[in-house]
C-alpha cells in the first residue's frame, strides 16, 4: 500500500526529534518543527486506547531507565490497535561490542604479527571511536560528551568512518547546539541571557550552603536528567523478552526497509537517499494481538 493510499492510517511517532513525516503525529520533549507536540514522554502517551496502526520510536528508549522504558513500551501497547505495530529503532549494544572487539583485535595483533606503524595508528584511532561509542553517552557530564570533538575533528579515512558508523547523524555534530530535551532544566535565560533572578539566588544559596562544589554537582545532576545521555543499551534478545513482558508478539529484527506495515519505507524514516539513517541500529518489531 502506498502512502497516497493510506491516509486514513493513525500513526505516531514517539520522540521524533528533527526527523519526521508530516503523515504522523509527531511528538517529543522539545519541539523543534511546528508539526513536532511537545510532551514529556516520561508522563505517557496522550492518546486514547487502541487509536493508532503503528507506533514508531528511534533512539529514545536506550534514552530513559530500564524501568521508565518498559513503562513507555506498556503505554505504546495500550494506544496501539489490536493487530498494530510497534517499531523500536535502538543503538544495537551487540553490532557495537563486535565492532569495538573487532577493533581492540586489529589494534593489538599478536606478537608473531606484523603491521606498519600506519596501519597501527588507523587501526588505534578506530578502536579508540568504538570505545567512545560503546561507553560516551552512558557517562559524559557535559553536552556531546567525547564523541562530538571526535567527530568535529575527524579528518580523510577516520572521518569517512564515524560517517559510515552513525550515518546521517554525523551531521548534527557540525550544527548549533539544540535545545536540551530536559523536562527539569532551569527556567531559560531572561533577555539579556542571564538566568532568572530567582535562579541566580538559589544558585548563590546553593553555593553559600554546600560550597563551590555544589554548583557543579547541580549542573551535572541537571544534564543527566536532560534527556542526552544512555540509561540503557539493548541487543536482539533484551528487546525480544521486554515486548514479550509487554504483551506484544510477532516479534522479528527486521532491515530498515522492511515492516509489517506495508509502505513503511515509504516515509523515509529510518533512511535518507535511500541510505540507512543509523546504521548503528537494531530495527525490531512487533505486533499488539487481535
Amino acid at each position: 500500500m502506498s502512502v497516497a493510499t493510506a491516509e486514513n492510517r493513525q500513526l505516531l511517532n514517539v520522540g521524533c526529534g528533527r526527523h519526521f513525516n508530516p503523515a504522523w503525529r509527531n511528538i517529543d520533549v522539545v519541539s523543534y518543527d511546528p508539526q513536532v507536540e511537545a510532551h514529556d514522554l516520561r508522563l505517557g502517551l496522550p492518546s486514547k486506547p487502541n487509536q493508532y496502526d503503528m507506533v514508531y520510536h528511534s533512539h529514545v528508549l536506550e534514552h530513559l531507565t530500564p524501568a521508565d522504558g518498559q513503562r513507555l513500551i506498556e503505554e505504546c501497547y495500550r494506544v496501539l490497535k489490536p493487530d498494530g505495530v510497534l517499531r523500536i529503532v535502538v543503538p544495537d549494544l551487540e553490532q557495537i561490542a563486535r565492532g569495538y572487539l573487532t577493533a581492540l583485535e586489529e589494534a593489538c595483533p599478536s606478537l608473531a604479527e606484523s603491521s606498519s606503524d600506519e596501519h597501527r595508528a588507523r587501526s588505534s584511532a578506530k578502536c579508540e571511536w568504538m570505545r567512545l561509542e560503546l561507553l560516551d553517552q552512558m557517562v559524559r557530564q557535559t553536552s556531546g560528551g567525547l564523541m562530538g570533538p571526535a567527530m568535529q575533528s575527524a579528518k580523510s579515512e577516520m572521518a569517512a568512518y564515524i560517517a559510515q558508523r552513525l550515518g546521517h547523524e554525523v551531521c548534527y555534530a557540525q550544527a548549533p547546539a539544540a535545545p536540551s530535551k530536559s523536562s527539569s532544566t532551569p527556567l531559560p535565560p531572561a533577555g539579556n541571557g542571564r538566568p532568572p533572578a530567582r535562579v541566580r539566588w538559589a544558585r548563590k544559596l546553593i553555593k553559600w550552603l554546600l560550597g563551590p562544589q555544589a554548583l557543579h554537582w547541580l549542573d551535572v545532576g541537571q544534564f543527566l536528567d536532560s534527556g542526552e545521555v544512555h540509561r540503557w543499551m539493548y541487543d536482539r534478545h533484551s528487546l525480544r523478552e521486554l515486548t514479550k513482558r509487554c504483551r506484544f508478539t510477532d516479534f522479528r529484527v527486521c532491515g530498515a526497509k522492511e515492516s509489517y506495515l506495508e509502505g513503511f519505507a515509504d516515509y523515509e524514516l529510518d533512511q535518507v537517499a535511500g541510505k540507512v539513517r543509523k546504521p548503528d541500529s537494531i530495527f525490531v518489531e512487533c505486533r499488539k494481538p487481535s
